[in-house]
């Protein structure tokens, strides 16, 4: 049998314990502009979340320091060491679960990212910033080589400016 390199990660996690890998977001240290920019978001009434291939209890954890409600990550179970896998076009499902379920017009969606993972969301969502070295030519996407959150907030909130 194949161990991938998910597999091979989450057997170091677990043989390093929950409360050990944890531990490192205590030293976590914020991009500037990161806690700003997405109070902006939802202090203007938008719903901000948080998906990413990496594991959930890391994506957890950095949406609740954000003040974010809804995620989604990559799942594993440290009793059993089930992996529920996260892929690219799983964050196109969540995205179009949010949009469902908050009643949320597609024309007000937006979608973030700086790697081909985020790509099918891209291009799900009606407008997004896509922060990459090259640009992937997607409808409703600004390609921007770098910037923060914040600044990318008040172009969402005002898109004119």
């Amino acid at each position: 049998m194949t161990i991938t390199a998910r597999e091979e990660i989450a057997d170091w996690y677990i043989e390093s314990g929950r409360e050990s890998v944890d531990s490192f977001f205590d030293s976590l240290i914020w991009a500037e502009g990161t806690h700003a920019g997405i109070n902006c978001l939802i202090d203007n009434g938008w719903l901000v979340d948080l998906t990413s291939l990496t594991w959930s209890f890391g994506v957890e954890r950095i949406a609740a320091d954000l003040g974010i409600n809804e995620s989604l990550g990559t799942g594993l179970d440290w009793d059993t060491k089930q992996i529920d896998h996260v892929y690219a076009g799983d964050k196109v499902d969540f995205l179009q679960r949010m949009v469902a379920k908050y009643e949320i017009p597609i024309g007000r969606t937006y979608a973030v990212g700086d790697s081909g993972g985020v790509v099918p969301m891209l291009k799900a969502a009606a407008h997004g910033f896509y922060l990459g070295d090259s640009d992937p030519h997607i409808l409703g996407t600004i390609h921007i080589t770098e910037s923060s959150i914040d600044t990318i907030a008040l172009h969402i909130i005002n898109p004119e400016n």
